[in-house]
């Protein structure tokens, strides 16, 4: 805790929130504060149990996490489905804790199970993407060593950002982390709208934005051209080539930080600094400090000694092995590293055996959008069949769109079904929810 202590600059902004911003000195005592309310409120708290943090505020978030931990509690940083009254409930938190009023609200959890974790101090969860979401159990120094591996990676990538992830993410305690050590300014996302991004990026010229590839692409389209951004920092899947051409083209002082990572990792493991410089090529880039990974028979294999410790799932706990299967369907090429999907990626389509997320990477790269997702369509007689989901804009004709496809992919790859949406649907890491868009095709338009 000491060296998250030595900043106390009051003049340095670090957090912006709902219409307030909090310098670093006033997060610190929100700390200093949090801490006392934990000493006071310990005896109701049994050290050797998980209790699950009931806030959402980042403020009040991560000061509350540092305090507890800090004090020696086990914490369960809260999914969003736990604040949406959503999924599975967390069963294997003793208690529920709520900071209020300069106290804990303390109060038993009816879910609770017993359950032995031998080692880590908090839990963060999954998207849930491949199924249910994960317990993912750390120890909090991981998140701490990975931030700094990040900053070393991206030579402190940037003064002012804003996100659109929420406070309690893996990715975002690791950025959150990123800001905290680099004395730089996270801008939580409260507009709403990003038509207002003009204004914000008026009163912060140096504006970045970090968050998945739809925002930052989205973002693109709505900052000013005399914008000056400082960096931007793509986090999660791998931005595509045209999109990181045509940033690159409006704001050409820019870096363009592409980060992939993992949960089990406690942020990321490969950065790609790219600038007008750089010919970007699709790759992941570098492993970052502290992490190994190695592409293995088209499997990516990690090994750090900062992987997690295990999974809960379904209120049993899973130890970690010592090599982290990722999950990743990758290659080295030209001594670069390239993502082709994931392992549960794979879906029989009349017949052939495809890599829907890859195959997903080429119609995006032939049709020069990032604007469109694939998914299964399963049809009773038939059995898998792709659908092609465009983001309505304009007329689309799906016989132009075939004409193009046909000339860059083989014929097996070709969609079968072309829907357009108005807008797209997230998960909780604000990924674009393809479950929800494959299990509603019947309510979207379909291009004949």
């Amino acid at each position: 805790m000491n060296e998250f202590l030595r900043h106390s600059n009051k003049q340095i902004p670090l957090i912006s929130c709902g219409g307030d911003e909090w310098s670093q000195a006033d997060f610190i005592a929100e700390i200093n504060q949090a801490v006392l309310v934990v000493r006071s409120s310990l005896s109701k708290l049994d050290v050797n149990n998980f209790v699950l943090l009931n806030e959402k505020h980042p403020v009040r978030l991560y000061a509350y996490i540092f305090a507890l931990i800090d004090e020696g509690a086990r914490v369960v940083v809260p999914s969003r489905d736990f604040f949406n009254k959503t999924g599975h409930p967390i069963s294997f938190a003793s208690q529920i804790v709520k900071p209020q009023d300069g106290a804990l609200g303390v109060k038993r959890n009816p879910d609770f199970i017993p359950i032995d974790i031998p080692s880590g101090n908090i839990i963060v969860f999954s998207s849930g993407s491949t199924g249910i979401p994960k317990g993912i159990v750390h120890d909090f120094g991981n998140f701490y060593v990975n931030a700094k591996s990040v900053l070393r990676a991206t030579k402190n990538y940037g003064q002012v950002n804003l996100t659109w992830l929420p406070p309690y993410l893996v990715s975002a305690m690791s950025h959150f982390l990123c800001h905290w050590l680099s004395d730089s300014h996270i801008i939580y996302d409260d507009y709403g709208n990003l038509n207002e991004l003009p204004q914000v990026a008026e009163k912060y010229p140096n504006l970045g934005v970090m968050g998945s590839p739809i925002h930052i692409n989205n973002a693109y389209h709505v900052l000013p051209q005399g914008h000056k951004p400082g960096a931007f920092f793509s986090s999660g899947d791998v931005i595509s080539k045209h999109a990181v051409r045509d940033l690159l083209q409006k704001f050409p002082e820019v870096t363009f930080h592409i980060a992939y990572g993992l949960a089990e990792l406690a942020g990321r493991f490969f950065i790609n600094s790219v600038d007008k410089s750089v010919q970007f090529c699709g790759d992941l880039g570098t492993p970052i400090e502290h992490y190994a990974p190695v592409v293995n028979d088209g499997h990516m294999l990690v090994e750090s000694d900062y992987l997690f410790s295990g999974y809960i799932i379904d209120g049993v706990f899973l130890s970690s092995a010592l090599v982290h299967d990722s999950g990743d369907i990758a290659s080295v090429q030209d001594g670069k590293t390239l993502l082709f999907g994931r392992s549960n990626d794979e879906v029989k389509v009349l017949g052939n055996k495809l890599n829907l997320k890859f195959l997903e990477t080429k119609t995006k790269e032939a049709l020069g959008t990032d604007d469109l997702v694939l998914v299964v369509a399963k049809n009773e007689r038939i059995g898998n069949m792709i659908a092609l989901v465009l983001l309505q804009d304009g007329e689309l004709i799906r016989q132009e769109i075939m004409t193009t496809l046909r000339a860059e992919l083989d014929k097996h790859e070709l969609p079968h079904l072309y829907y357009v949406i108005e807008t797209f649907p997230f998960t909780q890491t604000m990924k674009i929810d393809r479950k929800h868009i494959a299990a509603n095709l019947d309510d979207l338009t379909r291009l004949l």
